[in-house]
Formats: structure tokens, sequence, C-alpha cells
């Protein structure tokens, strides 16, 4: 009898990639010969000599790993999966504990044929063979889970945000047994009568954790000082930027998003440490690109990367942070609203002008209107016959009287790096 499972191995390996540093809850737990399945036996193998070297444990260095043994074609189709279908890395440990549970049951089980095998054969002594049976059956309860099936969901249910579908739960957490799903249901109705859930939407199945805790402020002590920003075209004239903002550039391809970037660089980098994030840009490309600006190379003041996998884990809160361009994976462009909200709030006395694609003359870039909701100002970039257009979506904050919310400026890009403004600020 097999006490595998193809599908919490896979949630194992899940897990890892998804947050790293859980391989310490796995690499002294379980070894590759305890997986059943050999892609993910191979591929917790590689996991493991990626982690031995002291490299990190990310997707595409497992993949260059696996390409240097020659196994990366045998395992792709395998680790796609893995990598698209894990949703959490919530039940690391109660997963670990199940493929040590199986691997103990089997050893019983071979213990058993032994001792049967002796008893038909009259061969004596059978102790030693009673002795490790009770043993195994020992250490079953030993090495209980270290997190129950409760514990867990209780801990699934407090890391969700938004509503959640009880197939969700079913998925990621690998619940597959009728008893184990009865289980799921069980708790979420406790969760309901202590109030920390509640059902939500007309569809069955769907809940959303109640979130009743807050900070009070003490507002009065706020510090309402201006950060000091220069903005293309003098717009700071118009606006007014606090610490923590959001500056959202939404605009075409090949409009100029990486030309305004270079401007908030050239007017800033002497005011406060900035860093460049781009998607678009290597090293080799920028340096081509800023050779063509009239500063030489070396006043560029700006710490740069076009290496950069999670958007909201490189923020410095303290700085300007310039990000060319939001990419969400997978083409799911709804999730940029929340990456932009994440991101707004890792700033502390620093600011983030953040760049997203957009279709020419629509109102709104990837992601739709809410992609606004965080921003202090929005800025879309469209191509105008000639040159390109600025139109000023969203000002939460301006200076002065006149408020600057549709000012349009026109413009030209030389070099694709220099700015030539084409008349003032106006309504267009």
């Amino acid at each position: 009898m097999k006490y595998h499972n193809i599908e919490i191995e896979s949630a194992i390996l899940g897990s890892i990639l998804l947050r790293p540093s859980v391989i310490d809850n796995v690499i002294n737990e379980i070894q590759p010969q305890d997986f059943e399945y050999n892609d993910n036996r191979i591929l917790l193998w590689v996991i493991y000599k990626i982690y031995n070297d002291g490299n990190p444990v990310e997707l595409e260095t497992l993949i260059n790993y696996l390409k240097k043994a020659k196994r990366y074609n045998e395992v792709k189709d395998h680790l796609l999966d893995i990598a698209q279908n894990t949703g959490t890395s919530a039940g690391v440990s109660y997963f670990v504990e199940q493929i040590k549970e199986g691997k103990t049951k089997e050893k019983i089980d071979k213990l058993i044929k032994k001792l049967d095998s002796n008893l038909k054969s009259d061969q004596i002594p059978i102790d030693n063979s009673i002795q490790d049976i009770i043993a195994c059956l020992n250490s079953i309860g030993s090495t209980a889970r270290k997190e129950s099936l409760t514990d867990l969901i209780k801990k699934y249910v407090s890391n969700t945000t938004g509503v959640f579908y009880l197939t969700d739960i079913y998925r990621d957490l690998v619940i597959r047994d009728r008893k184990q799903k009865h289980t799921v249901v069980v708790v979420l109705a406790k969760m309901i009568d202590d109030e920390v859930l509640e059902k939500s939407g007309k569809r069955s199945g769907c809940y959303r954790r109640i979130c009743s805790d807050f900070v009070i402020s003490d507002w009065r002590t706020a510090d309402t000082t201006i950060f000091d920003i220069r903005m293309p075209f003098g717009l700071e004239q118009y606006v007014e930027i606090l610490p923590a903002d959001l500056i959202l550039l939404a605009g075409v391809t090949n409009a100029g998003k990486s030309a305004m970037c270079f401007e908030f660089i050239r007017l800033n980098m002497r005011r406060h440490p900035v860093f460049y994030f781009s998607s678009e840009i290597n090293d080799v490309g920028l340096k081509k690109r800023l050779g063509k600006s009239d500063l030489p190379l070396d006043e560029w003041n700006m710490q740069f990367s076009h290496e950069w996998d999670n958007p909201i884990d490189i923020i410095q809160p303290d700085a300007i942070n310039i990000i060319d361009y939001i990419e969400p994976p997978d083409g799911e462009f709804y999730k940029i609203p929340q990456i932009l909200t994440e991101i707004h709030h890792k700033l502390d006395k620093g600011i983030a002008i953040c760049c997203i694609q957009k279709n020419n003359d629509k109102d709104f870039g990837a992601g739709g209107q809410q992609t606004m909701n965080k921003a202090a100002l929005a800025l879309n970039i469209d191509k105008s016959n000639p040159g390109q257009k600025m139109t000023v979506r969203k000002a939460k904050n301006y200076r002065g009287e006149i408020n600057p919310n549709m000012f349009v400026m026109k413009f030209k890009i030389v070099n694709g790096i220099k700015l030539i403004p084409s008349g003032t600020w106006s309504i267009d």
C-alpha cells in the first residue's frame, strides 16, 4: 500500500518556490527519495543543491540548474503546473508531516509482513520485530502534526485578503478526503460564530475575513512638510507631493515613459537618493540612453537595477523609487491596483513613481480606474501629432487656488531623453 500523495509532494515544492524561506522547515525533515513521483524527486534534489550552493531558491535559478543538469525538458511541464497552481505556502509544515507519516506507515507495513513471515515459519525469536512495530507506532504519536488541520485552516484564513471560496481552501491545502472537507466546513462555521468570518456574496461557499482592528492616529502631530520634488515641465508649481505619496505614470508604448523617468531622476538626484528599477532597459541600454543627455555619465547620481522580481519587495521607504514599469505575471492586469496599494503601504519618508502601460487616448492604464486609487498624482502620456502630450488625470493636493486636473502639456522627445515642451500647461 502506498501512503504517498503526489499532490502533497508538489504542494511542498510550490510552497518553497512561493516563499523560499520555508525551505528551512523542509530540508531537515524530508529527502528527495522520500517522494514517490520521480519529477518531484528531481526538483527537490535540485532545490537542495541550489540552497546548499548558497544561491537564492527562485524559479529562474531552478530552471537554470535543471538546464545545466539536462533535466529541464523532462520536468518542465510538471514544474509549470506547480508554479501556476500553488496558491499558498501556509501548509508546508502540515504537508511535511504527512510525508513523514506516510514513510512511517510504509515501514510498519514492511515490519508486519516480516513478523507475519516469521510467525508462519515458526522463526524464533519474534520479540525484536514486535518492538520495532511498537517503536514505529510510538513514532506516529510523537511526530504528530505540528499543525492540525484546524490550525492550518485558521492560519489560511488569517492570511487572506478580500473574499475567498471554499474550493480555494480545498485546492490550496490539497484537501481531497471527505472527512477533511467536513472539517473545513465545521471550522469555517465556528469562525463565523466567533465573528472572525462572514459569508459574502450570493454564491455558496464564499467568505470574507472580518478585520475589525484599527489604530488610533495622533493626527494633530502629523508632519505636513511638503516633499521637496521637481517635476517635468515645472508641474510642482501646481501640485504638492507629500512623503509616502505615489505618482502614477500611465503611458502608451514608446510615448516617453522612460524619458519622463529620466527627467524625474535628473531633477531630483541631488535632493534625494533615487532608485531606478526598469524592466525594459539593461545596463548597456541605460548607458547608451544617458550618454545622449547633456550631462556626463558620472553625474547621474542614482542606483539602478534591471533584475528584480516583485516590485513590492524592492521599495526603499525613504527614497525616490521609480519603477519602469509594473508588469503583472501572466498578464493578470487586474492585480495592478493591489500591487500599487502594497507599494504605497511600504513608503515612509520617500515616494514612488510607478509606470504602467496604457492604450492611446484611453482614460486609464492597464488595470483600469482602480489604479488611480492610491495615486496622489496620476499622469497620462499619449501620442499626439506631432510629438506627445501629458495629461494630469488626478492631482490630489494642488498648490494655490489653481486646480491642475486635466491640465495638458504637449512636448517632443529628442534623442530619447531630452523633453522639449510645446507651450505651457493648459486645458486641452
